[in-house]
């Protein structure tokens, strides 16, 4: 678990977070590098995981086009700044 702070380590204990594999952790070291956020780009899971949400919400505001993305083959990219900024803001109920 090297790379992974101590909230996220802490967030793991307390089962807040549920990374499935090592990949996992990888995308949480990345998400909580420190490199500025607008230089870091993130794939669906990592959202997921990063900012304890649900992936059809994740997939419903790319969908809306309220979470700014890129697709680079079949992976979605989302710029960790965009994805804050996106997700710090309530999501409206059809």
């Amino acid at each position: 678990m090297s790379g992974i702070d101590a909230s996220i380590r802490r967030a793991i204990k307390e089962d807040r977070l549920h990374p499935r594999c090592k990949a996992d952790l990888d995308r949480l070291s990345l998400a909580n590098s420190s490199m500025p956020d607008s230089d870091i780009w993130l794939d669906v899971r990592a959202v997921e995981l990063y900012f304890q949400v649900d992936r059809r919400r994740v997939y419903r505001l790319i969908e809306s086009g309220r979470l700014p993305h890129e697709r680079v083959g079949r992976k979605i990219l989302i710029n960790k700044q965009a994805a804050s900024v996106a997700l710090a803001s309530p999501e409206r109920r059809r």
